[in-house]
């Protein structure tokens, strides 16, 4: 290749034909670029990485992805100087993170700005877990972590601010329940920087708000945790401080791993298929879906077991010496009608929980959704 040839050229040779050994990325390609200047970039790499891996829920984040940071804040700080020079802002270098602007990044781009990403992730975990994401598995979108550790990294101490981080976690949820970072995010992270930062002082609300929708019918396809809006559900439902069945604990970090919480059906799948409920029906009710699933430990999804809901309430009220009443607060905490669930009234179960969980969705967007493609 001709010495003249553009950076993000080269990388698109290196990925396409090294197949063998080691993939070259733009990482690699930028460790090699910082090496003519005696910088490891791999080396600094392995000291912030080691950092964000104490955060159970940023064991997933690539080295690509910090890049990605950096560049938001490089090319965000060349946009500005650009405007205080006299550029206007539509001819200003626009804010990116494409591979093109990775490339172009300098070393003193780099030192600069990589401990305030840093700071910036370490926070965002921090944050993840007041939304009870306490795992890098229970990340809706991994990617939509860039652009919250960025803005995060950006106004420092006033995420703090109560109002500020409520802002934030409605952008959150909006990214995560519209489902938007499922496709090429490059230019959606570019416009939520400038946009959040803007509309905590007072700007308009950002576009990934005003792009988010949730059709109510969506709940009955969340069947697994390769959706996001399946992980988003979950997490808000722990969210609300649903307690466990049996040890009327709240899920928080400590007994999400050492009661090896997870989500488990409600009615049991066996009850279910015995008593001819619909499975995989998009239309309606059935009971493989989020609607019928709640946060709890592996100690009381195997006291479930495939029994009614009549018959395990009860031998939990019997071995955990729990008062009626006091099990039927502790169901509702999962915005569980108990009176329902003990009649084991599945429709009536499935319809009033479903309520429930949109009434929880429009409350963490922020926005309202119609109802009249919900019923079956």
């Amino acid at each position: 290749m001709k010495k003249e040839t553009p950076k993000e050229a080269v990388c698109i040779v290196f990925e396409k034909v090294n197949t063998g050994g080691v993939s070259l990325n733009v990482f690699e390609l930028l460790t090699a670029i910082f090496a003519s200047d005696d910088f490891n970039l791999r080396e600094d790499w392995n000291r912030i990485e080691a950092k964000m891996k104490s955060y159970p829920v940023l064991q997933k984040i690539e080295n690509t992805d910090f890049l990605q940071a950096v560049s938001l804040l490089t090319t965000r700080e060349r946009h500005l100087k650009a405007i205080k020079d006299g550029i206007s802002p539509e001819n200003a270098p626009g804010i990116s993170c494409k591979r093109k602007d990775i490339l172009k990044l300098s070393l003193d781009d780099y030192k600069k700005h990589s401990p305030q990403i840093l700071a910036g992730f370490e926070k965002t975990a921090k944050l993840l877990t007041l939304l009870k994401i306490f795992s890098a598995r229970d990340i809706p979108y991994r990617t939509q972590i860039i652009p919250f550790a960025s803005v995060v990294a950006l106004i420092g101490e006033a995420v703090d601010n109560e109002p500020v981080r409520q802002k934030i976690f409605q952008w959150y949820w909006c990214g995560v329940l519209g489902e938007l970072y499922g496709g090429a995010i490059e230019s959606r992270f570019a416009k939520d920087v400038p946009e959040i930062l803007g509309w905590l002082k007072g700007d308009p609300e950002p576009t990934t708000i005003s792009d988010a929708h949730f059709s109510p019918s969506r709940l009955f396809t969340l069947h697994t945790r390769n959706s996001a809006a399946y992980k988003g559900i979950y997490s808000l439902l722990m969210n609300d401080g649903g307690l466990d069945f049996m040890s009327g604990q709240p899920i928080d970090f400590t007994t999400y791993f050492e009661e090896y919480v997870d989500i488990h059906h409600i009615f049991p799948e066996k009850w279910c298929e015995a008593n001819k409920k619909n499975k995989f029906d998009n239309t309606g009710i059935n009971y493989d879906c989020i609607v019928n699933k709640a946060p709890l430990s592996y100690r009381t999804n195997r006291k479930i077991g495939g029994n009614a809901p009549s018959v395990y309430l009860e031998r939990i009220q019997r071995e955990q010496k729990i008062t009626p009443e006091r099990l039927n607060e502790i169901v509702t905490t999962h915005n569980i009608d108990s009176q329902l669930l003990r009649a084991d009234n599945f429709e009536g179960f499935f319809n009033a929980r479903k309520e429930a969980i949109l009434l929880r969705i429009e409350k963490a967007m922020g926005k309202p959704m119609a109802r009249d493609a919900v019923e079956p």
